[in-house]
């Protein structure tokens, strides 16, 4: 940089900074002063204050130089014990679910140290302490934490009939599935540095609806399919396009091992083209009624499609059905958690096109029927904690993918020193931070 280009502030990103210490440390040990260095960086075009230098380098020297703001030549203003506060302020507000920005941070440290730092710094502060920005739930009620949903899941294993919990007696697991066929990957390999690559959409407009029935013993009574597909119907007459239709149907049905009565054609409303295949309550009935189920006692979610006019149609049928707590269904469900998974996961492999509205359908449906016997007992094993005794909140925790119980002492730390210190509360130990969650705090 020329003279004429020189800045007006000493704004220095942070490697420039250390650079110019660094040079400062090896021109001093060749005996040049600090007003000689300064008077080389003011004619190179990097003005910088005697002062500013003489006081990042004694703090280097005393290895007590931090790093810097983005947008600032000063070393770090709040000390160990005032970043701990800091960070015991953000999680307080989540604790009373209130938003935090960065200007909440500033205005923190305004606040209680009296200190004047950019909503910059306080942005490199988060991140060191492993505060990041996120989705939050809005709703206001209703919301259930991991913690609660744990708890509900211990009781609900718990509360279960001795002879299912000892896996005893056979009990069946019902539920519903999407194909989803509209949706499609959407990424590619392409060259780096290249604009951005384009693909071609291949997908069928119908989104299908498969009703899974399966069972604790590893059996499972082969998936119906519900669509409004109407080129599953075979055509009438015998004419060369009916005849070449109702061959290639049938040949598809052979092929994937799947029996036409287990699809089946909703006929949309007149004057309306339907392309969305939803759950009802004749779905479960038609499935229970084809098949000689094993057992009377059937495991579903809690949702519209097993009632009809406040009557249970599972029940109406002579079975007993048991539900869990909505929010932990998604958990307790073999056919949510895994079973469905698992076939879909198949199904993707043996191709990308989506655009066959007849044969991909049935490739799904295969792929339901091909899950192993051991594989599906090992779900509800899993899922109900068969077999095992009575459940804790840290084996539970194991589904959600970390244990519960386990929870990060920096920020306990941090959060006990925020409200000793800045609430005045008299307490010895706080609760469990929840949702912080982490190898990394741990």
């Amino acid at each position: 940089m020329s003279g004429e280009g020189k800045r007006k502030y000493n704004t220095y990103s942070n490697e420039e900074m250390n650079f110019m210490i660094s040079v400062s440390e090896e021109l001093g040990a060749l005996g040049m002063s600090i007003s000689s260095v300064r008077d080389l960086y003011e004619r190179a075009g990097y003005p910088v204050t005697e002062r500013t230098l003489r006081r990042n380098v004694k703090a280097k020297k005393e290895r007590k130089l931090e790093r810097r703001s983005s947008n600032s030549g000063r070393s770090c203003l709040l000390s160990e014990s005032q970043k701990a506060l800091l960070v015991g302020h953000v999680l307080w507000q989540n604790q009373n679910k209130d938003r935090v920005f960065r200007k909440t941070g500033v205005d923190f440290v305004k606040g209680q140290f009296l200190l004047d730092v950019s909503v910059m710094t306080i942005g490199r502060y988060f991140a060191e302490a492993g505060l990041v920005q996120r989705r939050a739930h809005t709703r206001s009620c209703g919301y259930t934490s991991t913690d609660e949903q744990a708890q509900l899941y211990v009781d609900f294993i718990n509360g279960l009939d001795r002879e299912i919990k000892k896996g005893n007696k056979i009990i069946a697991s019902i539920d519903f599935t999407y194909d989803s066929l509209g949706t499609v990957p959407k990424s590619t390999y392409s060259a780096k540095g290249a604009n951005q690559p384009c693909i071609d959409v291949k997908k069928s407009p119908f989104t299908n609806c498969y009703v899974t029935l399966i069972y604790s013993d590893g059996s499972q009574s082969p998936c119906f399919m519900y669509t409004y597909n109407q080129k599953f119907l075979r055509k009438s007459g015998n004419s060369n396009r009916a005849r070449r239709h109702n061959k290639k149907l049938a040949d598809l049905f052979a092929k994937y091992g799947i029996k036409s009565h287990r699809v089946k054609v909703i006929q949309p409303k007149k004057g309306k083209s339907t392309k969305y295949a939803k759950e009802d309550n004749t779905m479960a009935t038609d499935i229970l009624k084809q098949y000689d189920v094993p057992t009377d006692t059937i495991h579903s979610d809690n949702g519209t499609a097993f009632m009809r006019g406040g009557v249970d149609v599972v029940e109406e049928l002579g079975f007993t059905r048991f539900t869990a707590p909505a929010c932990i269904h998604q958990y307790v469900s073999p056919n949510d958690n895994h079973f469905h998974g698992a076939a879909k996961q198949a199904w993707r492999m043996m191709g990308d096109d989506y655009s066959d509205a007849l044969q991909r359908p049935l490739q799904l449906m295969q792929c339901f029927d091909k899950v192993e016997p051991a594989v599906i007992k090992g779900y509800f094993d899993r899922n109900f904690f068969l077999d095992q005794r009575p459940v804790s909140k840290e084996e539970v925790g194991k589904l959600f993918g970390s244990s519960v119980e386990q929870r990060p002492v920096y920020f306990r730390r941090c959060l006990l020193k925020y409200r000793r210190e800045i609430l005045n509360e008299d307490i010895e130990e706080v609760e469990e931070v929840k949702g912080l969650d982490g190898i990394y705090w741990n």
